[in-house]
């Protein structure tokens, strides 16, 4: 199998209440043809969702080095290459310019007004050594889908999490990502959310960026 081992900016991406909406949980749907019919808006909405991040994320690598894995209801990011963790809050910061409007109208096509329960999006950045290993396609043998393991794959999918514990941003990054990238594009909006305990990793400085509503 192929490998390598590179410093990469991982930038986890995630659909918030995405289980919520696609199981009966929702107790205003009143039989089963009303479920049908949201998780087919749901559904048709995640594949939206993937072929506009990947728009974007192409935009900011153009070397098409990064490596990109679907997590189903999300996508996680491996930038590499020249300024990788200021390509990746470039992008994270246009990805949420573009989710905006996407997000807004699934809302309305199912109804969902309750801010708790609505559909949503967290993104989270760390910066560090991961491997890259690649494993053969199940249906077409001779192309090779990444595998990204290491502590910053982790440490991002964290810090995405904790957008739930900050609403005023949906973009947070760790102070790895904040030391490695360009200080000019990092600008005088970041948020300083100070020291957090993240389970599993002890204390890491964590910053976000605005959110754009």
């Amino acid at each position: 199998m192929k490998q390598m081992r590179a410093i990469t900016t991982i930038m986890t991406v995630d659909i918030r209440n995405f289980s919520y909406h696609s199981s009966h949980a929702d107790r205003r749907l009143r039989n089963d043809e009303d479920f049908s019919r949201k998780n087919d808006i749901v559904c048709d909405f995640v594949c939206q969702f993937h072929d506009l991040t990947l728009d974007v994320i192409r935009i900011f690598d153009p070397e098409m080095e990064a490596s990109v894995i679907s997590t189903g209801d999300g996508v996680i990011v491996g930038f590499r290459g020249e300024e990788h963790a200021t390509r990746a809050l470039k992008c994270a910061n246009t990805l949420q310019s573009e989710y905006l409007p996407a997000f807004k109208q699934v809302n309305v096509d199912i109804v969902e007004k309750r801010q708790e329960s609505a559909l949503n999006f967290g993104i989270g950045m760390h910066t560090g050594s991961v491997n890259v290993k690649f494993y053969k396609d199940y249906h077409n043998p001779h192309v090779m889908l990444p595998l990204m393991l290491g502590e910053p794959v982790n440490i991002s999918t964290r810090m995405e999490a904790l957008t739930k514990m900050h609403p005023e941003s949906n973009v947070l990054f760790s102070e790895a990502t904040h030391e490695e990238a360009d200080p000019a594009v990092l600008g005088s909006n970041i948020i300083d959310f100070h020291v957090h305990n993240i389970v599993g990793f002890g204390t890491i400085h964590v910053y976000g960026l605005p959110r754009l509503d």
